[in-house]
This record gives C-alpha cells, sequence and structure tokens, in this order.
C-alpha cells in the first residue's frame, strides 16, 4: 500500500466540490418517503442523511473457537454473550448495546478463560439493557461458553481506541489503550487485573504524545518483570512513523519509561490490527523481539533486547504486518517472525513466510531468505493471505494463523502446524469462510490466534451469521431526456438491492476538467425499500464554473447506496453537447484499497490538487500540517464515498516553506510532502 501515487487524468475521480454544486439549478426534493428537507453539499463525497445509523463496524460480534488438541480438530463457532450489536423487534434490526471495536487484544487465563478486552463505544439510545457506558471492557468467556462482562474503565468525555491484552505466568492480566484526549493530545493507558478479569486497577497513563491519527499500540503477550506497550510517534521532519515502547513494571508501581527502538517505517499500519503480535518477551528470561515494516517497506526490521540496548536486524523483500512467535516452553529459545510477501500481479501467488533465528535469542543468524509456507492464486481481486501470526501450544506445537482474504472482506481464516519446529508444516486448514457458512467475518483486523493451556489453541475473531450481502445496488435503465443547451438534462436510473436503498446521486463533470460535481434525485417513484426509478436533473448551461458550448463533452454516471452501506456505481456515460449522448461507455473505477496520492502542481504558488482513493465509503479527514506539527489546515472531515476524489488547498495565509499532509482514516493515516513558494 503505497503512501503516495499520482493519479493521471485519465483516472476518472469522484471529486472534491469547489464551489456551490451549480448555479440556479432546481431545488432537490427527498425521494425517500419522508419530508426532511435535501440539502446540496459543498464538499466532496456524500453525507448519507437517510440511510440506517450503521455500517460495517454494527456486524462485527465477537466470536471464538478452540482446538483442545493443539490445532488439528476445532470447534464450532462461538458467540461471546449479548454482544450481538444488533436485536430483532417486529421485524426490524436496531442497535443492542455497542459496537465491538476492530482493534482488540485477547489473552488466554489458566484454566482457559478466553479473554477480549475491546473497547465498546457506540452505545443505542434506544436500548441499552445493563445500562452500560461508553468504555473500554473485559469480555470473559469459559469452555462451557458463560461469558462474563466487565468495565476496566469508562471513556467519559475522551476517546479510547486500539486495545491490547498481555498476561503473566500468575495469570494476571494487563490491558493497555489509547486514550484520544483532544485533536492534539492522546496518551497511552494501562489497568491491570490479579483475579481473571473480575475487577481492575485503576487505569494509569504510561505514555503521552502519541498522534490522536495513528494511536496504535500493542502490548508484549507475555508479560515478565516488566512489559512493554509498542507504539508509533509520527516524525514531522522525516514524514515517517518512529517506533517507541513504554516500559512498566509489571507491579505497576514507579514511573513508566518511553524508550525509543531506533526503527521507523513509512506508515502507520504496521501493527494497527489484533492478529498483529508486534511485540513479546520470554517469560523466563524476559528476553525481547519486536518486529515492524522498514521506512521504504522494502524489509522488516527485527530488533532484540534482554531489557537494555535494542539490536537492530532487518529481513529484506519482506513486508506487511510482521508478528512475533516466542516458544515459552523454552526447547529451543528460537524466535519466528512471520509475515506475508508483497501482493503480485494477477496470476501469480501470494505468499506467507516465515524466518527464525538459528542460533537462538539474540544470535543475529536469521534465514534469508525467508522461508515459503503458504501460497493462493492472485486473480486480481479475490485470495490474498494477510495478517500471518504464529504461537506456540503448552506441549510445544507451532501454530500459525492467517486471513484468507477476497476483494471486499476477508474470505475465511486458515490454521496450520508444525511439530518440528517449522521445519515440516501440516496442510492449511481452512476454518471458516464468509461465502460457505453465512459468516461476516469482518475486515483484517478481527482474526487472532491466541495460545491457551493443556495443549488448546483459540482462534478470537468478529463475525456474524447471516450477513452476506456485500454487493452495492444494482443500476439500470439509465435514460437521458436531452443533450441540447437550454433544454432541461433529466436523467432517470433504476436502483434497486435486495437491502433496500438507502441513497443515491448522479455525478457529471466536463471531460478536461474532471472535477466531479453531483445531485440527489429530484423525485423517485420507489417502493418503501426505496428500489425503483429516480430522476437526476444535471445543469445545461453551466457545469464546472463554466458556460457549456455545443460540442463540450461532458461524463455523468449515477452513484448509490443500499441499507447496508454497500457501494454501487452505473457505467459512465460521455454526452457532446448539442451533438449526442453515446451512453454506455466505461465502468467506474473502483480502487482495492485507500491511497493518498502525490500533490500536483508540487512545487507551487498558488493552489494544488491532492488526490487520494478510497476502497469503501467511509469517514475520513485530510489536514495541512507545518513541520513543526502544528496544524494548518483541514481540507475535509467527514463521510465519503469509494472512488478517486481530490481535495484543493489553496495556502491561502501560509508563508513560503514545506508542509505535510495527511489523510486518515479510522484504521490508516497517509502522509504526503508538499513546497508552497510564495
Amino acid at each position: 500500500m503505497p503512501k503516495s501515487k499520482l493519479f493521471t487524468v485519465a483516472a476518472l475521480s469522484l471529486a472534491l466540490l469547489v464551489s456551490a454544486l451549480w448555479a440556479g439549478g432546481l431545488p432537490l426534493k427527498n425521494n425517500l418517503g419522508d419530508d426532511r428537507p435535501v440539502v446540496q453539499l459543498s464538499h466532496p463525497g456524500r453525507y448519507v442523511k437517510n440511510m440506517p445509523a450503521r455500517d460495517e463496524d454494527d456486524f462485527m460480534t465477537l466470536r471464538w473457537m478452540v482446538s483442545r488438541d493443539g490445532a488439528v480438530n476445532w470447534s464450532e463457532i462461538y458467540g461471546a454473550g449479548d454482544l450481538g450489536m444488533w436485536e430483532v423487534d417486529d421485524g426490524d434490526t436496531i442497535p443492542a448495546w455497542g459496537n465491538a471495536s476492530y482493534d482488540f487484544g485477547a489473552a488466554v487465563a489458566p484454566g482457559n478463560f478466553l479473554h477480549f478486552v475491546v473497547i465498546l463505544n457506540s452505545f443505542s439510545d434506544i436500548r441499552n439493557p445493563n445500562q452500560r457506558v461508553n468504555g473500554i471492557y473485559d469480555v470473559r468467556v469459559d469452555m462451557d461458553r458463560n461469558v462474563v462482562i466487565n468495565l476496566i474503565a469508562a471513556e467519559g468525555n475522551d476517546h479510547f481506541a486500539f486495545s491490547d491484552v498481555g498476561i503473566d505466568q500468575q495469570g494476571n492480566l494487563y490491558a493497555v489503550w489509547s486514550k484520544i484526549i483532544s485533536d492534539s493530545v492522546c496518551v497511552l493507558m494501562a489497568s491491570k487485573s490479579t483475579n481473571n478479569g473480575a475487577a481492575w486497577s485503576n487505569p494509569i497513563q504510561i505514555a503521552a504524545g502519541l498522534a490522536p491519527g495513528s494511536p496504535y499500540t500493542h502490548i508484549t503477550y507475555h508479560v515478565a518483570q516488566h512489559f512493554y506497550a509498542i507504539f508509533l510517534v509520527p516524525n514531522t521532519e522525516t514524514g515517517v512513523y518512529d517506533h517507541k515502547v513504554a516500559k512498566m513494571a509489571a507491579t505497576m508501581q514507579g514511573n513508566p519509561e518511553v524508550i525509543n527502538l531506533g526503527a521507523a517505517s513509512m506508515m502507520n499500519i504496521t501493527y494497527y490490527i489484533g492478529s498483529s503480535n508486534p511485540i513479546d518477551q520470554d517469560w523466563n528470561n524476559g528476553q525481547l523481539y519486536f518486529a515492524v515494516r522498514s521506512e521504504n517497506h522494502a524489509a522488516t526490521i527485527i530488533g532484540s533486547s534482554t531489557g537494555g540496548e535494542w539490536t537492530l536486524e532487518r529481513i529484506p523483500g519482506a513486508q506487511r504486518y510482521p508478528s512475533i512467535g516466542l516458544d515459552q516452553g523454552g526447547q529451543n529459545g528460537m524466535p519466528f517472525v512471520f509475515s506475508n510477501f508483497g501482493v503480485p500481479a494477477p496470476g501469480g501467488y501470494h505468499k506467507n513466510w516465515y524466518s527464525y533465528d538459528e542460533s537462538g535469542y539474540g544470535g543475529g543468524n536469521w534465514i534469508i531468505p525467508p522461508l515459503v509456507l503458504d501460497s493462493l492464486l492472485y486473480d486480481g481481486a479475490r485470495d490474498l493471505l494477510y495478517c500471518h501470526q504464529g504461537v506456540w501450544t503448552s506441549s510445544g506445537r507451532l501454530v500459525s494463523g492467517c486471513n484468507v482474504w477476497g476483494q471486499f472482506t476477508p474470505e475465511g481464516f486458515q490454521v496450520n502446524h508444525s511439530n518440528n519446529n517449522g521445519e515440516t508444516w501440516a496442510n492449511p486448514q481452512k476454518l471458516w469462510s464468509i461465502f460457505d457458512d453465512g459468516l461476516m467475518g469482518g475486515y483484517i483486523a478481527q482474526n487472532i490466534i491466541v495460545p491457551g493451556f493443556d495443549n488448546a489453541v483459540f482462534v478470537a475473531f468478529c463475525g456474524q451469521y447471516g450477513e452476506t450481502d456485500f454487493d452495492g445496488p444494482d443500476i439500470a435503465g439509465v435514460t437521458l431526456s436531452s443533450f441540447a443547451l437550454g433544454q432541461p438534462w433529466i436523467v432517470t436510473a433504476n436502483v434497486s438491492d435486495p437491502s433496500g436503498i438507502g441513497y443515491t446521486d448522479c455525478n457529471w463533470t466536463l471531460a478536461d476538467s474532471m472535477s466531479w460535481e453531483y445531485a440527489e434525485a429530484d423525485s423517485g417513484n420507489v417502493d418503501d425499500e426505496g428500489n425503483g426509478m429516480y430522476y437526476y436533473t444535471m445543469p445545461s448551461d453551466t457545469m464546472n464554473g463554466r458556460a457549456l458550448a455545443n460540442g463540450d463533452s461532458i461524463w455523468f454516471f449515477i452513484y448509490a447506496q443500499d441499507a447496508l452501506a454497500n457501494d454501487g456505481f452505473g457505467y459512465e456515460n460521455l454526452i457532446i453537447v448539442g451533438q449526442g449522448w453515446t451512453g454506455v461507455s466505461r465502468r467506474v473505477e473502483i480502487p482495492a484499497e485507500n491511497s493518498l496520492g502525490m500533490n500536483y502542481p508540487n512545487p507551487f504558488n498558488s493552489s494544488t490538487v491532492i488526490p487520494f482513493a478510497l476502497s469503501h465509503g467511509q469517514f475520513m479527514r485530510i489536514q495541512v500540517w507545518d513541520t513543526n506539527g502544528r496544524l494548518v489546515a483541514t481540507l475535509f472531515d467527514g463521510r465519503t464515498t469509494a472512488g478517486r476524489h481530490e481535495v484543493i488547498w489553496k495556502g491561502e495565509g501560509a508563508p513560503s516553506g514545506i508542509y505535510l499532509y495527511t489523510l486518515e482514516t479510522s484504521r490508516e493515516r497517509f502522509v504526503g510532502k508538499m513546497t508552497l513558494i510564495k
């Protein structure tokens, strides 16, 4: 996932509206069956006003599986209590008491009690049967599937993000999470439980200076005399992210120490997901290891320490969420790193890899190139291996797990195991698939393989049975009333989806402008679910800030979103003003992943365009910063749709110099650099 990419003009984009949609156009009317006004927007994308307040987060339910024989045979999928998030009431689904976080931690205490440490902060005003509050919770399940839920800390006026959990040999639990206090202040918190999660100590702050846009953190899963929580700090001078750890005594007494690890990564997603385990230590001797992506993604940086200085090594040619695995049985003392190679071209194989230090702890003799464990043929959309993780069972069996990722969501989760420290492996087992089982498994964040006791191993993840609609609305029957100057241009389209329609609009641009504008439907002949014929009015005299003339080329397409927030795009159509409508031409391109493009022109002296791409509709923010880390401008902050977009910064009131621009979503942060010359 590159930090920046220059989008060509030929790649049609959904762009920022830099002015009002169009002057003198018809007023928009609500077509979804009520009298609420529809307001024209002057920012990129859409704020979907009439659809239910839910998206993919709302389907995330804590689930788990267990193998009692070291990953050979597995149980069915179990739920974790009342985290269903949606309850059925007279045929309607309504919010229950909160949404499971994208990034949760999981640990197994003696007696095989599985603990989810998860942030829940979307409680419904409609139904909150247990009168819970927004905060971080411990959700404990046992082998009989009993569930106990305890509050670790309440959010109050702050916001929590990215939790993780570790455990010591006595079974004490240690939770860490980020607390976002304001747009510029974020700190790292910790709490401890000595009674299997029944009660937790008062939270303490163990680090400050985290960026609210990249508050990712992980704790050493195994806690010895100290625990270490790794986190990212953006470096405004270099444009990359420095890795640091907060070192805290396991007693939770004394002052924490913040240590710079001497490693940096280009992006903030080197370990943001729950299934990544970037740092760990050996219970017996406290030997520490971490693994992160390098500055240019061309290698994995591995650090080792006995608690003092860190020694850094590199495994070249590898990337994507590296994970550390340490054998707590002490049979060989060899550290393992698990990850996968970059995405291949269609027709190539995507591969999981692993490496280990043949000389044992601190030996500096890693297997290079790393060894390939699994591979899948990549067709350009489906079948990628992500979030490769490895753990040991209590009997010394090495178990690996990874997501099998599709175009929109993981299609499943597969495991593999070795009885001889990785020399040979069994055939991979796919534990579940959203297509085979009707299970929505969430995104790549939600699968964690966790070692238990008595040769047990667990998989903790998010998902909900029965949700299989990942397709956007169908858009057909597009017609155009006229293409002549001075006449109304009415576009009609039939929009339908089994889940119902939540939103739709028409988008247009001059071919030599590529600055997209849009309008919602004027009226609709639709049923109670919003399915049916919609009507959209395009301007016929002025577009993109200039008067139209015969012979101008105009592109337009229809966008729609169903009630589950799946995006749908019609084909792009070409109009030659005064001459004709060519009809269907080409399909709107939906990027496979989020990205931030290179601004152009650069350097600039009046205004510059910042392109970006989103793989699905989501909330995001684009901001400009000076090199001292001070916020200069917020160019957009809200929800927008899948596609390619642009924002414009005019640099008004800003002195000449170098500036950073950032794109932040709920899970990622991208950084670019530009130069203003006046």
